[in-house]
């Protein structure tokens, strides 16, 4: 009976290791989608705040506001690229069914979650120094969304599939695990 229990532990392993692949996949097929956004919602979130607060923009006066640009931009084309490589950085939330696809909206919970954490400090930094008062709620200073949830919901959803199948086939390999051990204790035990 072991030997029936091992092929399966071991099927379930494999199975495990080919949904881990995919989920890399879907990961970076979402990230890839949502890092090309940055330095346009970037600079759209930095005009907003500037036009919120005229005062200060006008303070700055053309030349560094022309700075602020550019150092704005710069650092965008970072939070992209750091973005684009962030596999395995993002806390995706791990279903807690196995019934229950992961939305798009937790998915996207979990991204605002790593740009806030990741992205937006420099930002803020950035904008700060710049003079501008940055608003925010208990959670911390906020500038708004670096990207656009509408454009990247199918590769959201997908990912979030895929976040499915890896619980499924880690729940596999525990119990495949749990009958393998079982069968093999009983096994020498020889009853």
């Amino acid at each position: 009976m072991s030997e029936e229990t091992a092929l399966k532990f071991k099927e379930a392993k494999e199975s495990l290791s080919v949904a881990k692949q995919a989920l890399e996949t879907r990961e970076r097929a979402f990230l890839a989608a949502v890092a090309p956004q940055i330095p346009s919602h970037a600079n759209e979130l930095a005009l907003r705040l500037a036009k919120q607060q005229p005062d200060i923009t006008k303070g700055l006066g053309a030349d560094r506001v022309k700075e602020l640009r550019a150092t704005i931009q710069a650092a965008a084309l970072r939070a992209s690229e750091d973005v684009a490589g962030a596999n395995s950085q993002v806390q995706w939330e791990t279903p807690t069914s196995i019934y229950t696809v992961p939305n798009a909206h937790e998915v996207h919970a979990a991204m605002r979650s790593y740009l806030r954490r990741n992205v937006a400090p420099e930002f803020i930094a950035i904008l700060k120094e710049a003079g501008f008062t940055i608003p925010g709620s208990a959670a911390g200073p906020s500038l708004g969304s670096f990207y656009s949830e509408e454009d990247v919901t199918a590769e959201a959803r997908d990912l979030g599939g895929a976040l499915l199948a890896l619980a499924k086939a880690e729940k596999a390999v525990t119990k495949a695990k749990e009958a393998d051990d079982d069968a093999t204790v009983n096994e020498l035990w020889g009853d």
